[in-house]
């Protein structure tokens, strides 16, 4: 595609995003720019934000040749805990304008005081032969509870369907520092968390089959497939990752800035031990 062209297409594409949020809006997990941490609020709020990421981020993993995207989100949330969303992914390495679409609907509520809970089900288009990793699992229900001690502590559970089938369950643990001391007008904090995620991943399986497809490679003995399989179906540690934001927050607005580092886990197949760095950078404005 001519260069101009394509920076028109790109153009174009931020803009109708950005329109499209305010008449939509959570996200598709692990790969949205909005924070799903918030309960019921005490008005309905609309909040627009983009997200610029050095790569695809699915539970610490990620694809074998890095793919940096940006994605536009619109979270419509009312005052009852109910939202829902809409998300558009750009590829830097995709031709397409938009190379994912996502939409979610969900539920937050308050269990006691420091204790609270959501419910969440997202769906998200994929072109025919997408890179991302989760292209098989267009479908993801999930349900999370988050305890506020000294810790801000979460678990969650997600069930990815479609062509495949997968489970996770992650646990995190987060803590705040204000970094200012002018803390009415502008808050900047950072807030390390360290996230340990287990589960299937035969979206891998079939994300290394399809690609070994487009590249004209000839499958596996059946033998062989009857073991990777056994492999990619069993459940076990994935990865442990260590997320550090940095984030300025005015009245209406965030702007945050986060590196996190994973380390995969045993179950991560031949991997196992590997590391994926990720950069993101979001900005994030409410209506």
């Amino acid at each position: 595609m001519n260069p101009i062209k394509r920076a028109f297409n790109v153009v174009f594409f931020l803009l109708f995003s950005l329109t499209a949020m305010h008449a939509g809006a959570q996200e598709n997990k692990n790969t949205t720019p909005v924070d799903s941490s918030a309960t019921a609020t005490s008005s309905t709020t609309v909040t627009v934000a983009s997200l610029f990421s050095s790569g695809i981020d699915y539970f610490g993993q990620t694809t074998e040749k890095a793919l940096p995207y940006i994605a536009l989100n619109g979270t419509l949330r009312l005052k009852s805990g109910i939202y829902a969303s809409i998300t558009g992914f750009h590829l830097f390495s995709d031709s397409a304008v938009v190379s994912a679409t996502g939409l979610t609907a969900g539920y937050q509520f308050t269990i006691m005081p420091k204790l609270t809970g959501e419910a969440s089900y997202a769906y998200t288009v994929f072109p025919k032969e997408s890179p991302f990793l989760q292209a098989s699992s267009p479908h993801m229900a999930g349900v999370a509870f988050n305890y506020e001690h000294v810790l801000n502590t979460g678990i969650s559970a997600d069930y990815s369907f479609g062509k495949q089938q997968d489970f996770f369950i992650s646990l995190n643990n987060s803590k705040e520092f204000i970094l200012n001391t002018d803390s009415e007008r502008h808050i900047l904090a950072t807030t390390p968390q360290i996230t340990i995620v287990a589960g299937t991943q035969r979206f891998y399986k079939t994300y290394l089959v399809e690609r070994k497809n487009n590249g004209k490679g000839k499958g596996a003995p059946p033998g062989q497939v009857e073991e990777e399989n056994r492999v990619y179906d069993r459940f076990g540690f994935l990865s442990y990752n260590l997320k550090i934001p940095l984030s300025y927050n005015r009245a209406s607005y965030l702007v945050e800035a986060a590196y996190q580092l994973s380390l995969l886990g045993n179950n991560a197949s031949d991997r196992a031990g590997q590391t994926n760095s990720f950069f993101t950078l979001g900005f994030y404005y409410q209506f």
